[in-house]
């Protein structure tokens, strides 16, 4: 049988659909356009309505990105997100009165809760093992990326012009894709399915891979027993979960919201004036750590580079309370910029893992045939912990050595729980994943996996 390669150049091609995605939607209505001081954006009447409709909004995407990536495939679920984003970006590039920035904002809030999620779970069923990390950590990049570039012009009108190439570029793309691999497995649509494993990952690994698809998946799913069915899948959506859930925990301790939402508030009290536009400050701190991560997790595993990150911000931030408790009780000076110096570290060396790995591990930790439902489930989660996180912090702002001491604590906690019940995701097929929260152990799945090589 003719051999097929695939390169990574052709599989970039394909997921820079979801990496162009994200950077439109790095540049969407909440935190980016605040930080814009557009005065289009300060009219009264669209924020009133944003406020009031952003959380349904995103909610109603998140629900009906689930039923159709689940109904009528990964595919169309994307192309619904994709389009919803261009017609965002279309409505306030055209907007010629406050009701139609409001529809504008709507669409943003409908696509981001529909599509960047399932990006990441599209990253992992589109791409080669090989690479699969690199992309998803690629994608909180380029939502970093769009964000960088919403603080650079104050004009949300200019905003919208640049945010709407990447969108109709990502739409372009979208539609040349075929549909997922393991999805049309699950229906049972075996030859579409390899035609796609053949476009997506090469030959050589066809074979192979369906049958550990049909072995993991179809198998149970024709299983008689509807109640085991159902506790297997209700566990199987648990168990990633609570891992995604400290992975979040994790992140918010590292000030993923914090320094997106009140950075600017932060450096005026520490320096007492307004000198830079802080959100381009801190954005582009946060884009260059996550840019020095993606080289990272080429050379090292998912939980090093997890691990080493939230070890040397835990550190960091120690030293920070340590000059916060000694300026406070006047046994030191410390300049102004020597904190904020310490405070760019934290960001840094944070976002080298600890702020990319939840999105990381909701592209790679769910089973195939319950992936909308993990989807769902862990966008509700990350809104509402984020949401939590945001009120939280006004009352934390008011004391940093409280702030600090806050997030010692969870960063400590959210780290060790991670290092017993997460597990080491990188060369990993998406089957030994589930192997891996079914069983506990990747040991008897690379046994088996022998067997299925020396057959085929």
């Amino acid at each position: 049988m003719l051999v097929h390669e695939v390169s990574p150049g052709q599989q970039a091609w394909t997921i820079s659909s979801v990496l162009l995605f994200n950077v439109a939607c790095g540049m969407m209505v909440d935190e980016s356009f605040q930080a814009t001081n557009s005065e289009t954006w300060q009219k009264e009447p669209p924020a009133l309505f944003y406020d009031c409709t952003a959380q349904y909004v995103y909610f109603l995407g998140l629900l009906c990105s689930a039923l159709l990536m689940n109904r009528c495939g990964r595919r169309t679920a994307y192309l619904a997100a994709s389009l919803s984003a261009v017609l965002s970006w279309m409505a306030i590039c055209l907007a010629y009165n406050e009701a139609t920035f409001a529809v504008g904002q709507t669409c943003g809030d409908f696509a981001k809760g529909a599509g960047i999620i399932l990006g990441a779970m599209i990253i992992g069923e589109y791409t080669d093992t090989s690479y699969r990390g690199v992309f998803l950590t690629l994608a909180s990049a380029c939502l970093a990326f769009g964000k960088m570039t919403a603080c650079i012009t104050t004009d949300l009108r200019m905003v919208a012009m640049f945010a709407l190439i990447p969108s109709v570029l990502s739409f372009v793309i979208a539609c040349s894709w075929p549909e997922s691999p393991p999805w049309l497995l699950l229906k049972k649509k075996d030859e579409e399915s390899e035609d796609s494993f053949i476009i997506f990952k090469g030959t050589q690994w066809t074979q192979q891979e369906l049958f550990q698809i049909q072995y993991t998946n179809i198998a149970r799913l024709q299983t008689t027993d509807v109640l085991r069915n159902v506790y297997k899948s209700l566990k199987n959506i648990f168990r990633p979960l609570v891992v995604i859930m400290y992975a979040d925990i994790l992140m918010e301790a590292s000030g993923k919201h914090l320094f997106e939402f009140y950075g600017s508030h932060i450096f005026d009290m520490i320096l007492g004036e307004s000198l830079f536009n802080y959100n381009l400050f801190i954005n582009i701190i946060v884009a260059n750590g996550i840019v020095i991560s993606t080289l990272l997790i080429i050379a090292l595993n998912r939980k090093t580079v997890v691990f080493l990150s939230g070890v040397m911000g835990i550190l960091v931030l120690f030293l920070l309370s340590v000059v916060l408790f000694l300026t406070c009780n006047n046994s030191m000076m410390a300049d102004p910029w020597v904190i904020i110096s310490i405070i760019a570290m934290f960001i840094v060396l944070t976002n080298l893992g600890c702020t990319t790995i939840c999105l990381t591990w909701c592209g790679e930790l769910f089973p195939i045939e319950t992936k909308s439902y993990g989807l769902f489930l862990s966008g509700v989660m990350l809104y509402v912990n984020k949401r939590i996180c945001s009120n939280m912090m006004p009352y934390l702002l008011t004391d940093f050595k409280l702030l600090c001491a806050v997030g010692l604590t969870s960063l400590t906690l959210s780290l060790l729980i991670l290092y017993f019940i997460a597990p080491e995701t990188k060369d990993r097929s998406l089957s030994e994943i589930e192997y891996y929260f079914e069983n506990g152990d990747f040991e008897d799945y690379e046994e088996a996996d022998k067997n299925v090589t020396s057959n085929i």
